[in-house]
């Protein structure tokens, strides 16, 4: 496995890092705040069937405690939504952030309702609870995040003292 540093993230993949995928993680790193980057240690670029049987899939997933990224994700064919920044990622980030804060659980019960009527899109591969946060935690970093949504992500504890960097 080969290994490159993005704006100081490690970055592990098989085949080499195209251009347009080290730019767009690279803009993507930008966007996260420096102490929620503290718990990101490495990013593997995985083909897409290290993934499962499908060998289309553009996803990520982040069980093994750091962002797995498909190489299929920096590919506007498969993932035009992770352009200019990546959606992929960000999700993953948002599952590491919820459960190295317990974010979820550490906002009010008005706050978690919020964040849990987040939509989860049709054909995503999981749902659950930690869903509705990760794609929270993507809207707001890329400042598409509701009102509603901000100030409930804002409040928890993941959130205590750091400053948003807005595209």
């Amino acid at each position: 496995m080969n290994e490159t540093r993005v704006s100081g993230v490690l970055v592990r993949h098989h085949h080499p890092l195209s251009d347009i995928a080290a730019n767009n993680l690279r803009s993507t790193i930008r966007i996260i705040p420096a102490p929620h980057l503290r718990h990101i240690r490495q990013i593997d670029v995985l083909p897409p069937l290290n993934f499962g049987s499908n060998p289309n899939y553009a996803g990520g997933g982040s069980g093994v405690g750091h962002p797995r990224l498909s190489e299929l994700c920096f590919d506007r064919r498969h993932r035009d939504n992770n352009f200019p920044y990546n959606m992929t990622l960000l999700h993953e980030v948002g599952h590491i952030i919820d459960h190295a804060y317990n974010a979820l659980d550490s906002l009010t019960p008005e706050h978690r309702n919020t964040i849990n009527q987040v939509p989860i899109p049709r054909g995503a591969v999981t749902h659950g609870r930690g869903e509705h946060y990760a794609i929270a935690y993507q809207t707001l970093l890329t400042g598409g995040a509701s009102p509603a949504v901000r100030a409930a992500l804002l409040s928890g504890n993941a959130f205590s003292g750091v400053d948003l960097v807005h595209p």
